[in-house]
Formats: structure tokens, sequence, C-alpha cells
């Protein structure tokens, strides 16, 4: 007969590991160096002089940020298994994580998607006009936007000289059919993502689709 196999699942909490970093330090016993103390290099850390390592920062970011537990209960968490370190410890690491580590990676995927073809706005747009980049404008999606409007703006001017029946008419014939490209145009543009999801150009986009 074969073996019974039985699963259990046991929980075995968070533990600290302490590193220890050994710096030789030698005195030099004769030439320039006669007298002197010479140290090795101290190795890199994520904060100087500071016990903070990227795995328990990354720990207590994820408690903070995702699980949304309060610095004071992680503190009181912390101090149970052994580690006492405080609130506002805990806070200038956070702090200075953003201002030394994130904010550069932040900035650098922000130029990225600005430069990106496929994440153009509006003021794309704009700014190729004001600097006569013809190319630009041309492949801009405030410009293509802007055609369809003006296409419809000069219809409806031609359209002032006729009587309002006739006005109607042509409407339903030759507007109308610009119009529902003009919101398909839009639609198109808001499922396929290629603006900036929280940019002015988005957010007008939607305003309008709402209101069709």
């Amino acid at each position: 007969m074969p073996d019974e196999i039985f699963w259990q699942l046991r929980f075995e909490p968070a533990g600290w590991i302490a590193e220890k970093h050994i710096i030789k330090v030698y005195v030099g016993t004769d030439g320039l160096h006669q007298d002197e103390f010479l140290r090795g290099d101290h190795p890199k850390t994520l904060f100087k002089g500071s016990i903070a390592t990227p795995s328990l920062e990354a720990a207590i970011i994820n408690s903070n940020y995702v699980n949304s537990m309060p610095l004071d209960r992680i503190s009181r968490d912390f101090d149970a298994n052994g580690l006492h370190l405080s609130r506002q410890t805990m806070s200038n690491w956070a702090v200075w994580s953003a201002e030394r580590y994130f904010t550069p990676v932040y900035e650098y995927m922000k130029a990225r998607q600005l430069r990106a073809h496929a994440r153009r706005d509006f003021s794309d747009g704009i700014k190729a006009i004001g600097k006569g980049n013809q190319k630009a404008i041309k492949e801009s999606v405030a410009y293509k936007v802007l055609i369809r409007i003006s296409a419809i703006y000069k219809l409806e001017d031609a359209l002032q000289k006729f009587p309002p029946e006739e006005r109607l008419k042509e409407r339903q014939t030759s507007i109308k059919p610009l119009v529902e490209e003009y919101f398909a145009r839009v639609k198109e543009t808001l499922e396929n993502k290629i603006l900036l999801p929280k940019g002015k150009a988005a957010d007008g986009l939607h305003y309008v689709s709402a209101k069709y």
C-alpha cells in the first residue's frame, strides 16, 4: 500500500538578520604613512550611519503604504520582535528614500513617457504649432482632432445662408456623419490609451465622450 501523505502549514514570524561588516584599520609604521590610521573602504549603505538595509526599508514601506499600517503600529510590532525602531526614524527613512532613490526613477520614467510618440498629448500639438514644426503638427493628436472640428464648423458656417428647414436637412446629411466620426475617434483614442491617463487631453475627451 502507498504511504499516506498529510500536509500542514506552519507559520514562521519574520526575523532579523544582523549583518556584520568588518572594516580593516591599520596604523602606518614607516614612510609617509607612519603613525597614520589607514581604513579599508566602507561598504555602501542605504543611508550613511544607519542600520537600514533595502530589505528592511522595503518591509516598512510595504506595511505602511501598501497594507495601510500606521508607523506607530509597525514600531510596536518591531519592538515585540526585539527591534527598537522609532516612528520618527522610519518616517525619515521614507522621506530620504523618496528623495534619493524614488524621485530620480520617477523623473526618468516620466521623461521617457513624455518623449514616447504613442503618449503625445494635446500640448504637444500646441507646442509644435508654436515652433512651426509641420511634421510634429500633423502627427499630433491635437492636430487630428482640430481638423475634424474645423470641418464641422466650416460646413455649419456655409449653411447659414439657407432657410432653417434646408439647414436641418443638410446637417443630417453632411454634418451628422462628421460628428459621429469625431466621437468614434474620441472613443477609439480613449480605448487605445494613446494619451497620458491623467493629462488634460484625456480629461477633455472623457468629458466630451460623457456628454455625447
